[in-house]
This record gives structure tokens, sequence and C-alpha cells, in this order.
């Protein structure tokens, strides 16, 4: 028999816990994964996965499929997406929001082992790789779970970017070119961020001087814009030309933007601080830019090209949500990026610092667990608050008429055959928006209702709403009248005027309005509530009594 020393022992058994440190967060992750699956559809799902296949049962024409395929998407081509859900509804024989959540967190899965393949490449031990799992799986990115096209569209477009860059960066073969051409491509058809993919490596590309390799890539650059812009005729969402106007008039809030997008991940850790997390965005960008100065990117050159992408993609998200406020650059679907943009930092810290790669390991592993823990607590009691409103109703955009449209949406499904909501919110069905009610009222409410038409039996109010001091949107606008709430197009409405009397050009969305149903009512009392960002604290403007018989007279 042979024996083992206790030398031995002591290793095998470091090596065990280390291997359960390294798998902790995983299995965090699928746990509260699954227990917060809900078979229904969230907000996009209804119009780019049921409204899809309830199109594609109707048997369309080999044009109008083709064409409803590539259809934009906001300022997106889904193919990808659009082909997943249509394989997984054949497969099935329903639409199934279970398995399409659980394939969209695949990608998450598929780019987390393709960073331990770079970092294994790069010589590093499963010490050295600790943080990856507490960072990639972190639950700040809880938004993305049960919400099936933005999880295929976020975790597969970056998948596939990754597998570009890692394709290119490790051979000049003429087949490597090839082949991240084609997963860059794929990127591209999976979410529009993908195309950010085409100018990085034609930059790297230029950078070593590979001259046939970089005109050849800028042709085939040159061929996918053509294809996407201008022969699928690509029409920019209204809110773009807004978004950019407001950014380059202000560029310092765009950087702010930017550093808050890189070093957001880290806000419940800095209790919630905004400039915390900003001069933490702005630390890891000066870490980015000596490593450029230094020219470490020759050896490194994978997480040169990724953390690239991860800070272009920043500066383009800056421009195209510049209206939704700084706390957008902090949203959940955004933090994969953010991740693999830390991760790809911490790497190239430790291949280039190698006499103090122990104590790099330690801090950057101990602060991935701070984040990791600090994340779970608020992001769980979020999910759960989405996870009963998803089990009772209809998840959607805050207006009555968009409402109705999801209805109509979901009830077409029922007809086809195609989907059944769950019981609880079937038994239901139709719904009205629920909206919860609070005594958490505070003053420092600023705007009014501007504008009540009647139309029949149908009432529109419009208005602005802002609160005091604040340079970042309100969560939202809630209409109470008499004794009901209801939603409105908060942040959807351009208000120059609004902008230009608080002299803050972040209020310039700051209109709503709302369409309710007024049939037999004779009078109502109108009052508009902003929601905080925090959405239990409400700021209540004066209550407006309206006549309903003299306005429709007049």
């Amino acid at each position: 028999m042979k024996l083992v020393s206790l030398n031995n022992l002591s290793n095998l058994q470091n090596n065990l816990l280390i291997k359960i440190i390294f798998i902790i967060p995983i299995i965090v992750y699928i746990t509260i994964f699954a227990k917060f699956l809900v078979n229904m559809p969230n907000w996009d799902d209804y119009d780019v996965i049921l409204n899809w296949i309830n199109f594609v049962i109707t048997k369309p024409t080999l044009a109008e499929f083709m064409t409803k395929l590539f259809a934009q998407h906001n300022e997106h081509r889904i193919v990808f997406g659009n082909l997943v859900s249509l394989i997984s509804y054949f497969l099935l024989g329903k639409v199934d929001f279970i398995s399409l959540s659980i394939f969209g967190a695949l990608g998450l899965f598929a780019s987390f082992l393709l960073i331990i393949y770079i970092g294994k490449k790069n010589n590093l031990t499963i010490i050295d790789l600790l943080p990856v799992p507490y960072l990639m799986f972190s639950l700040n990115q809880w938004e993305l779970i049960s919400w099936a096209m933005a999880s295929i569209s976020q975790y597969w477009q970056l998948f596939f970017s990754l597998l570009a860059i890692t394709v290119i960066s490790s051979s000049n073969r003429l087949n490597n070119l090839v082949l991240a051409f084609i997963f860059a491509t794929i990127a591209l058809y999976t979410g529009g961020g993908g195309l950010l993919v085409f100018p990085v490596i034609f930059l790297y590309l230029f950078v070593r001087k590979d001259n046939k390799s970089t005109f050849l890539w800028f042709i085939l650059t040159c061929l996918v814009v053509f294809v996407y812009f201008i022969f699928l005729h690509y029409s920019a969402p209204d809110s773009s030309n807004i978004c950019r106007n407001l950014a380059f008039s202000h560029l310092d809030i765009w950087f702010q933007y930017l550093l808050l997008f890189l070093g957001g991940y880290i806000l419940p850790v800095a209790g919630n601080s905004f400039f915390l997390a900003s001069l933490w965005g702005f630390l890891l960008l000066q870490a980015f830019i000596y490593f450029l100065i230094k020219k470490s990117y020759k050896d490194n050159s994978t997480a040169f090209l990724i953390t690239s992408f991860s800070i272009i993609t920043g500066m383009v998200i800056a421009f195209n949500r510049f209206d939704l406020s700084l706390g957008s650059a902090l949203a959940p679907r955004y933090y994969c990026y953010t991740a693999i943009f830390s991760v790809m930092i911490y790497f190239w810290a430790i291949n280039t610092f190698i006499s103090h790669q122990k104590l790099i390991c330690f801090i950057c592993t101990s602060l991935s667990i701070l984040v990791f823990t600090f994340s779970i607590n608020t992001n769980v009691k979020l999910l759960a608050e989405r996870y009963n409103i998803l089990q009772h109703t209809l998840w959607y955009q805050t207006d009555n008429i968009a409402y109705q449209h999801a209805y109509e949406v979901l009830q077409n499904s029922i007809n086809n055959h195609s989907f059944k909501p769950i019981n609880s919110v079937l038994a239901n069905l139709p719904l009205s928006l629920p909206l919860q009610q609070t005594n958490l009222y505070k003053p420092g409410y600023l705007g009014h209702v501007d504008q009540v038409i009647a139309r029949q039996d149908l009432l529109i109010i419009k208005g602005w709403g802002w609160i005091k001091g604040l340079n970042y949107t309100p969560a939202t606008v809630i209409i109470k009248v008499n004794d009901k709430f209801y939603p409105t197009t908060f942040g959807m409405e351009k208000r120059s005027d609004v902008a230009t009397y608080l002299n803050n050009p972040a209020s310039v969305m700051s209109g709503y309005s709302s369409s309710l149903n007024i049939k037999d009512c004779k009078s109502i009392t109108v009052t508009a509530i902003i929601v905080g960002q925090d959405h239990r604290t409400f700021y209540p403007s004066p209550s407006l009594k309206i006549d309903l018989k003299e306005l429709k007279h007049n």
C-alpha cells in the first residue's frame, strides 16, 4: 500500500480548498438564477420573442421572413436571438422563457471559460485566477436573470466578440483573420455592440504593421458596414441625435458616465457613492494608459484588445444613453463588460509586475470577493421584487397604451397556442399595472401638469417633473388620479424649455404623458408623483382638480 506523506496530504487539502473557493460564486449564481426564473416574458421579450414567433406562425413568404429576421430592434439587429428563439420553439413546440433564459446565461459561462483559457495561456494558476469567477458571476448583473432576449443579446454578443479578439490575437495567419471576421459578424448580428470589434481589430492590425491583413480587414469591415447600415436600411432611434448633441456639449458629464461604466461595479462597496465609483473607474483607466505607455500590450495583445473593446463600448454607450442619466451607466445589463475590463487589467498587471504577483493576487481576490458579497443582499431583493411582479402581472413599459400592446401580444400567443402564461397571471387577465403605495413622501418636487386633453372617453395628461438638485433623471413619474395610480411615458419626451428653465441639461428628457380611460367620471383630482432612483422615495406635486364636463365642453 502506497503511503501519502504529510506534505502531499497538505498540498492536496490546500488545492481542494482553492478549488472550493473558486467555484463558490458559480454555485451561488446558479442557485439564485434557478430560484428566480419565471416562465413569463420580460419587457422586450413581448416584441422580439412572442411577436416574432406569432409572425412565423402566420407562414410568411421567404422575403417577409428574411426582412423580419434582420429587422432592427432599437439600434440592434438581433438575428442570432431570433434564430435561437425560433429553434427553441420548433424543438419544444412552444415558447419557453426558462429554456431561453438558461441559454442566455450559457453565454456568460462561455465567456467565463474563454477568459479562463486566456489566463491559462498566460501561465496563470488557479490561485491567480481566483478573482475571475467572483467578478464575472457577481449579482450586480441581476437584471439579466429571467430576461431571455437581453441575456441572449448581451452575453452571446460579448462571447462572440471575445472569441474574435482571441482568435486574431493568437496568430496572424489568414485562417485566423477569416475566423475572427466570422465571429465578429455573428457578434454584430447578436447585438449592435458587436460592431465595435471591427475598429478594435483594425487598429490592432494597423499597429502591428501587418499591411495585408489590415487592408483585407478594412475591406471586410466596409462590406459589413454597407450591408448593416445601407443595404438593410438602418434607421437611427429618435433619441440618438438628442443624446449625441447633449454628450458633445457636456463632455465632462460624458466622461464621468464612462468612468462610472468602467468602475461602477464597486458602487455597493463604496456606499453608493458616484464619486468613489467614478474614482475607481478613473484608476482603472489610468492603469490601462500606463500599460500602453510601457508598451506592455506587445506581450499581452489579447488583454490589450479586450480592454480597448470594453473602453470603446463604454464610450459609445455614454453617447447613446446620455439622456438616461449617469445612473444608467450602472445598468446591470452592462456589468459583464465592466467585469471583463477589470479582469483584463488584472491579467495585465499580474503579468507585468511579476515580482509582486502574490500581493496583486491577494488584493484583487479580496476586493472581488468583497464586491461579490456586497452584491448579493441588495440585488437579491431587487430580483425578488421583479419575480413577484412577473408571477402576477405583465412586466412591460410603464405606459397604459404600451401595456395594452403587451396584453394583445400575449393574447395572440395564447390564441396561436405558442405560449401560455403561468396560472397566477392567466387567472387575472386582463390586468392593470400594480403600483406600490408608500407613506415615504418628501418635498423637493419641480414641475406640474402642463396640458389635459379629453378625447371621447380618453384623457391625455402631459407635463414634466424633476427633483431639486438632481443631475440625473429620476426613476419615473406616476400619475395619481383620485385614488388610483397610473404609469407615464416619463423619460421619453423632450422638454428643452425645462432644461433651459432649470439650467440643467440632464432635465431635457423630463416630460411625461399618460393616457387614461375616464368613462363615467365627472371630475378627477390629479397628482403627479416623481419616483426616486431607490424606487421607494416619492415626490408629489400639488393636486389639480379637473371638471371633465367643462373640459369636454371646451
